[in-house]
């Protein structure tokens, strides 16, 4: 019996292509982050090292405690675009080198001293706190995809405006298409959920962004148009490729979160189709 012209390879087949395109075009993005000239990076670097040792390493804002960022792992984010030209791109990302300090309340100060060496000679200057680079690389790296590009035209300040401007545009978006598919009710719970977990704080940390834009623009692709389960199946296994790859491990759950509750509402409403139908109820339960 002949087969259906549009017959569709096995999934199997179609999961290992779209995992292997999705690790190929982001490292191919990383490596080209690290190809980029580190004296600009390192002079905005700079300046960032500056504004998060005025703001310390865990500043609380509203004297509250669930508004207390996380300037420490900031730092080591920016520590990783600073030192990314040491080496050759490739050999660079693999190898991902940070610092190990005397003292983490200052590393922001010691970042400070990582920039002022002698970059022509690959010295640190004679009154230099003891900086020993090691390899970061068992945290994969990926959000220096965008950190490094960012880092060569503004400094801290300026990527949290950034952050800022695409995490509402892209919440914009799941609003608006929860309230068209899913209703009314629907949109106004999830802006509750975002508030009860302080999203409006994400943008501040490079580190809480990465899996909040992922997630959010999962939940765009999901509320868009009707999905058939194995798109919906692809789609998870690219967003958990995207999440492994360019999350530092704070909150890798976020992007299968949000989606599933983008699915379970989906699920319950009349716009939903049975194949989606299906994958909405799957997710929920994850």
């Amino acid at each position: 019996m002949a087969k259906p012209k549009n017959q569709k390879p096995p999934f199997a087949l179609r999961a290992l292509g779209a995992f292997a395109a999705t690790l190929a075009v982001l490292f191919a993005l990383l490596l080209a982050a690290y190809a980029l000239p580190g004296g600009p990076v390192r002079d905005h670097v700079y300046t960032s090292a500056q504004t998060i040792a005025e703001e310390g390493l865990y500043p609380e804002y509203f004297g509250f405690k669930l508004f207390q960022m996380d300037n420490y792992t900031d730092t080591i984010m920016l520590t990783e675009a600073a030192s990314a030209d040491e080496a050759p791109p490739l050999t660079a990302m693999m190898t991902n080198t940070a610092y190990n300090v005397d003292n983490f309340e200052t590393l922001a100060d010691d970042l400070q001293w990582y920039i002022e060496r002698d970059w022509a000679a690959g010295a640190q200057r004679t009154d230099a706190p003891a900086l020993v680079p090691f390899s970061y690389a068992r945290y994969w790296h990926g959000y220096l995809i965008w950190l490094r590009p960012l880092l060569l035209v503004t400094d801290i300040t300026g990527v949290r405006v950034v952050q800022y401007l695409v995490l509402a545009a892209l919440f914009a978006a799941v609003e608006v298409l929860l309230r068209r598919r899913c209703g009314l009710r629907a949109a106004v719970w999830f802006a509750v959920s975002q508030l009860l977990v302080t999203a409006f704080w994400a943008p501040h940390q490079v580190q809480f962004f990465t899996c909040f834009a992922v997630a959010y623009a999962g939940c765009v692709w999901v509320l868009a148009k009707p999905r058939r389960s194995d798109d919906v199946c692809l789609a998870l296994l690219v967003l958990g490729v995207v999440t492994s790859f360019c999350d530092l491990l704070v909150t890798p759950v976020l992007p299968l979160g949000r989606q599933g509750v983008s699915a379970g509402c989906l699920s319950r409403s009349s716009v939903c189709g049975p194949a989606q139908g299906s994958a909405a109820s799957l997710w929920a339960a994850a």
